[in-house]
């Protein structure tokens, strides 16, 4: 029984490496204790009390309003990782506008170095929104070919689900790799990617859901809420692998 399990895991580490070592939760939050105590400097965003049955879980979330400011979101340090992976949900309250939140960032890995970062930004061209990806190279500049992905129009007062993998390339090699879905569906995925310049160089920090652009909102206007946040060093257990990368298109 041994033997065969021994051969398992070097079988498994051919076909798929960097897989036998499982993935580790580096933070989860339900926003329940009523703090953002786990979360350096939040931007503009609050733990609130949603209410039981209005929360995704429990009853309170973390929440923010674009009409407020441009720029909401929670900020994560530990993100010097080969791969990362990040899932939260987020309800879009009544009233939020797509017509004013033109090019909303849902999810951002940055550096002092190179603030613009990779991103993944929820686009209106000619009024159908459409998930894409922009960025440029960890602490070189050099600028990563767009990806672009499915369209996708959230509705209001509704949980979604929100899933961002993140695998560096290796060396100074184009063989990063990115995907995102939407409740289980892959609304995009990118590969041949040069996150970095090399192995030793990693993003400081990753940032959500982050800031928008077009504005005219009111204060109290355009707010979203966050609940049952989870960060991992690579894909949890029940999180399969995506299929051969789809709908992308270079710009």
């Amino acid at each position: 029984m041994t033997l065969l399990f021994t051969v398992a895991i070097l079988v498994s580490a051919l076909l798929f490496p960097g897989t036998t070592e499982p993935a580790t939760l580096l933070l989860s939050d339900d926003f329940e204790d009523g703090t953002l105590n786990k979360w350096p400097d939040p931007i503009n965003i609050m733990n609130f009390n949603a209410g039981s049955g209005v929360a995704h879980g429990g009853s309170r979330v973390a929440r923010g309003c674009w009409g407020d400011y441009w720029n909401v979101h929670l900020r994560f340090l530990n993100v010097a990782h080969p791969e990362v992976y990040v899932r939260y949900w987020i309800n879009y309250e009544a009233g939020f506008s797509w017509t004013r939140n033109t090019n909303t960032k849902h999810v951002r890995l940055r550096t002092a170095a190179v603030q613009n970062g990779f991103f993944y930004t929820l686009y209106v061209p000619s009024g159908t929104r459409v998930w894409y990806t922009d960025g440029n190279t960890i602490n070189d500049g050099g600028s990563i070919a767009d990806g672009w992905g499915s369209a996708f129009t959230p509705q209001t007062n509704r949980w979604y689900k929100y899933e961002f993998y993140f695998k560096l390339n290796t060396g100074a090699l184009e063989n990063g790799s990115t995907w995102m879905k939407v409740d289980g569906v892959q609304m995009l995925s990118q590969s041949g990617i040069k996150f970095r310049t090399g192995d030793s160089v990693f993003y400081e920090e990753l940032v959500f859901p982050n800031n928008t652009g077009g504005g005219g909102a009111n204060p109290g206007q355009d707010c979203i809420q966050i609940d049952d946040v989870e960060i991992w060093n690579g894909l949890p257990p029940t999180t399969p692998s995506p299929n051969a990368p789809a709908n992308l298109k270079v710009k």
